[in-house]
């Protein structure tokens, strides 16, 4: 392992997304000094929240599950515990599949599943016999490959398709099992069997209820947070044009300024690193270029409540692959946290495009509202034009695990390490959520710390 051997200057860290915050707090930890570079006018990456009138929406991140308690434990040390907002539990676990047009509940206990419309009877009884299903091959498998072994085509169509798409924008016929859902893999070593490790969790897990979390000023109150905090430590429309390697380390140029630092945290999405790292190793910037992203349009969109026929009665729903829509699902942002909208209003948002339908980018913001209004129509009875609407695009949303991504992340890692003291954080390495992110982010701090002969 390399050892900084000089820390007269701090340690620059690019850029100020959830990574680069969460490893920024990390180094700070240790009393390592730090430098965070963002070449926006503001912190956060991708979680964004935007305000007009009385209407408050996430252009990024809608909220947080803290499964490895990750996040709370940020949101206490920057100060904003007090700003938390958690959603009403039954709401939050109510949520649908589109499915030829109808709303179908998911089930979320073994009685729900018995009487659950999305799948038929066929397709109960073979998930019942998961238990028996076949052994893993020697080869990674994709997401369809592992579910239908497992439990079945009409249980991938009906539940994990959508859940997949839902949740990283992705195709599971190509998606790596063991990269994008490793727990999959992990249940099947441990139990033997999906069935067998779900009732067992059920059994011996917590008796109360997971939850949604997010912030009485939206998401960016988490960034806001800790700008406050390292305020002296973030210098902000930074643009880092150019690294290169000196005698102190790196030499890096920011807004035509040379800056030198004894190393390197990059913190970037895997294009924009791959693009920073072209001249120091190109071998690795090849890599991390071609991890690939999907596309994602955000469509916000506002009615009364009484233009509504069907109850909104939940988190939202996700599509069936063969609904023949660009439609990756809906959130009922303001049914799930009130105060999002006026009481006699209701502010929804639509994911379009994704892997399924990456051209969707392509198409006008009147052709994404259409299909918006049109599957209100179609789904909740909405004869009526949207009262307001807000557009947002990413051309590369999430990043894709596909098959061979798993070693890719590894040649990525041994290259970065003979690159000098260059490290890596994002959340195209080890998952894609904010948990994972920052928790990738702190074991890159903690790796980048035990270098540094304090």
């Amino acid at each position: 392992m390399n050892t900084l051997k000089s820390l007269s200057r701090p340690i620059l860290i690019i850029v100020g997304g959830i990574a680069g915050m969460a490893a920024a707090h990390k180094l700070a930890h240790w009393k390592i000094p730090f430098l965070l570079l963002e070449q926006s006018a503001r912190l956060g990456g991708s979680i964004r929240t935007f305000r007009e009138g009385p209407y408050q929406m996430e252009m990024g991140p809608f909220s947080f599950l803290p499964k490895a308690f990750v996040l709370p434990k940020l949101t206490r040390e920057w100060g904003v515990a007090d700003q938390l907002l958690e959603a009403d539990p039954e709401i939050a676990r109510n949520r649908y599949v589109l499915k030829n047009r109808k709303l179908h509940r998911v089930p979320m206990s073994p009685g729900e599943f018995l009487t659950c419309s999305l799948l038929s009877w066929c397709d109960k009884f073979r998930f019942l016999m998961e238990p028996w299903a076949k052994k893993a091959p020697d080869y990674e498998e994709t997401v369809s490959e592992f579910v239908q072994r497992r439990a079945g085509g009409g249980f991938l169509a009906n539940l994990i398709d959508p859940f997949v798409s839902g949740i990283v924008a992705g195709n599971p016929d190509v998606l790596s099992v063991s990269a994008s859902f490793p727990l999959f893999v992990q249940l099947e070593q441990q139990y033997g069997s999906l069935l067998r490790a779900m009732r067992k969790r059920v059994r011996n897990g917590p008796k109360t209820k997971p939850t949604l979390f997010s912030f009485k000023s939206g998401m960016e109150a988490l960034p806001q947070a800790f700008q406050k905090m390292y305020a002296d430590q973030v210098r902000c429309n930074a643009t880092v044009t150019q690294i290169s390697q000196s005698s102190a380390g790196f030499c890096v140029t920011v807004n035509g300024e040379e800056i030198q630092t004894p190393a390197v945290l990059i913190a970037t999405p895997a294009q924009e690193a791959g693009r920073l790292l072209q001249h120091l190793n190109p071998a690795l910037a090849g890599l991390l270029q071609g991890i690939p992203s999907a596309p994602i349009t955000l469509v916000h969109v506002v009615y009364r409540k009484d233009q509504v026929a069907r109850p909104l009665d939940g988190f939202g729903f996700l599509s069936v692959r063969n609904s023949k829509s660009p439609m990756l699902g809906s959130i009922w942002g303001s049914v799930i946290f009130p105060e999002r909208a006026p009481k006699e209003e209701v502010l929804l948002s639509y994911f379009l495009g994704g892997a399924r339908h990456p051209k969707i980018a392509e198409r006008s913001d009147a052709d994404c509202l259409e299909l918006v209004e049109q599957t209100g129509r179609e789904v909740l009875g909405i004869r009526e034009k949207s009262a307001h609407h807000w557009i947002c695009r990413y051309e590369r949303a999430i990043p894709q695990y596909l098959l061979g991504h798993k070693a890719k992340v590894e040649k990525i890692s041994h290259l970065a390490q003979k690159t000098g003291p260059v490290f890596l954080a994002g959340n195209y390495l080890t998952g894609v959520s904010l948990e994972e992110t920052a928790q990738c982010a702190e074991k890159v701090a903690a790796t980048l710390a035990s270098s540094v002969e304090l």
